[in-house]
């Protein structure tokens, strides 16, 4: 038995003292012998040792190679990898009357919130720890229930894998904002080629915009071409550089109000481009027609004038666009014609006259 008896039964009668004062006791399974007076309350706080590290369900033996350097029983500290992820540790109370009634509590500081009281059993298996610092407690009682309260300790180091270390990590970080910079750095190597290319296009077009207008400018002034643009809500026009010179106001684009256009067309024919307005606003937005454009010293040119009406989507007109044409040669020409012809008329008039009232 493991507290030392025989068994539990005794038989009757079946004792006996010796001379010494040593007693004898029997039972069916043989008898005890004990000196009373050598009989104490079992008050002894047995010591608690790790007698046991395994990784694997195998023991660790010291060696250079291994992760003890000792013997398990005089080790403080262990360092294991992150590839040792089942590990055990077997303890024991140094209390031997009755062994198998020692009892055991341990835990795992870092790790185990508690202490696991595992009654008589004295092992203790973990698995797949994270990296860091541990410390195992285990303590252990005697048969009488009396604990080791400060037991043993074993400080445990489980390294974490290379991709898991400061180092790594730091590497990564420095990768990663490198990585970062890098992109950052090319981001704008691309912005700025982009941003030139777009210089060199916006130039190119910019230069082909001007040629455009230098080479419609030359075909307005040769065609004597020019436009307007009037604005229906502030009743302010822009007139071209070719229309201001048809109408004697330089050489340059100018702003123009109401009163001043009235004051450069004829009187009639400011009504007709009213009427033609009107007709225009309601029958589609195009009209043309021929004006007058009257000096104070009373030079007179005619210009042949062509406008399209813009109305917002609620149909109210907002702005007039419009191109004239200067036609003085051409209407100078058509009056020296006709003239001619009234001329011719009168002559054959005056022939036809005489030869009537020849004797």
């Amino acid at each position: 038995m493991s507290d030392g008896l025989q068994g539990d039964e005794f038989t009757a009668a079946t004792c006996y003292k010796s001379r010494s004062g040593q007693m004898f006791f029997g039972g069916t399974n043989g008898f005890n012998a004990f000196y009373p007076n050598e009989v104490r309350d079992k008050s002894y706080i047995p010591p608690v040792l790790i007698t046991d590290f395994q990784i694997f369900s195998q023991s660790v033996r010291p060696g250079a190679e291994s992760v003890l350097t000792a013997p398990i029983t005089e080790t403080e500290r262990i360092r294991l990898s992150n590839s040792h992820d089942v590990f055990s540790f077997e303890f024991a109370s140094l209390h031997y009357a009755s062994p198998g009634k020692n009892q055991y509590a341990y835990m795992m500081e870092g790790f185990d919130k508690d202490w696991i009281h595992s009654g008589t059993r004295r092992f203790a298996t973990y698995t797949n720890l994270d990296p860091g610092e541990y410390v195992f407690r285990a303590r252990g009682s005697n048969s009488d229930g009396i604990w080791n309260e400060a037991g043993t300790a074993l400080r445990l180091t489980i390294l974490p894998a290379w991709w898991e270390t400061p180092w790594f990590r730091a590497m990564l970080l420095l990768l990663g904002v490198s990585g970062v910079f890098g992109a950052f750095r090319w981001r704008i190597r691309a912005v700025h080629r982009q941003n030139q290319q777009l210089e060199v296009l916006v130039n190119e077009r910019t230069g082909a915009l001007r040629k455009s207008e230098r080479n419609l400018s030359r075909a307005y002034a040769i065609a004597g071409l020019g436009s307007f643009h009037h604005n229906l809500l502030t009743q302010d026009f822009i007139w071209s550089r070719e229309l201001c010179q048809i109408a004697w106001l330089g050489n340059r684009e100018q702003k123009l109000s109401l009163d001043e256009v009235r004051e450069l067309v004829h009187p009639d024919d400011f009504i007709r481009i009213k009427e033609a307005f009107r007709k225009a606003e309601k029958d589609g937005g195009y009209a043309a027609l021929d004006i007058r454009l009257t000096r104070p010293d009373g030079e007179m040119r005619y210009i042949h004038e062509q406008f399209e009406v813009i109305s917002d989507e609620n149909g109210k007109a907002t702005e007039i666009f419009g191109t004239v044409q200067d036609i003085s040669t051409r209407k100078q020409a058509e009056q020296e014609l006709r003239q001619a012809k009234e001329a011719a008329e009168v002559a054959n008039q005056a022939k036809s006259t005489f030869l009537a009232n020849e004797p």
